[in-house]
């Protein structure tokens, strides 16, 4: 073989590669889908959308796309495309969005989640994890725990609230 076509050949693999990560190909789709969600590049978002890639997916760290989705717009496209709010969890140790978005203050991306359909008590997968308001007042974040508990205000039993005292809110 001459150098010539030796070089046409490498070339060609070449694009092919490119043109392979680009598409999504070969499984990657997920992986490549939280990469740009991450960026904030809304376009090849949609593409990989398109592509079939699922809105479900989750990166190699085990944070789902909808939990990574900085803006509102994003977080649109990611719904329109069939992501689940319920049941997503936003890494795989199954913490649940509304009880991140809790646990960082996040008080507009509360309001958000809830208004797009999120469980407000919805606890996670984990078999001791604290409720989302519960979490919101451990970390501090009262306006949002404040916010949660409007929601659903828990049910407190008159013998264990102690004369003087008054649960937190």
């Amino acid at each position: 073989m001459n150098a010539r076509l030796l070089n046409t050949i490498l070339i060609l693999w070449l694009v092919g590669c490119v043109l392979l990560l680009a598409w999504g190909g070969g499984g990657d789709r997920g992986i490549l889908l939280c990469d740009a969600i991450t960026k904030g590049d809304l376009k090849f978002t949609e593409h990989l959308l398109k592509g079939r890639a699922s809105p479900n997916a989750f990166d190699r760290q085990g944070h789902s796309a909808v939990s990574l989705a900085g803006n509102a717009t994003i977080l649109e496209v990611l719904l329109r495309h069939g992501a689940t709010l319920q049941g997503n969890y936003t890494h795989h140790r199954a913490y649940s969005l509304l009880w991140t978005a809790a646990c960082n203050g996040d008080l507009e991306r509360v309001r958000y989640l809830i208004g797009k359909g999120a469980d407000p008590v919805f606890k996670g997968s984990e078999p001791n994890q604290a409720a989302p308001f519960v979490q919101a007042m451990n970390c501090g974040h009262y306006d949002v725990a404040a916010f949660l508990l409007s929601l659903n205000p828990p049910k407190i039993p008159k013998d264990q609230i102690m004369w003087g005292l008054q649960p937190c809110l």
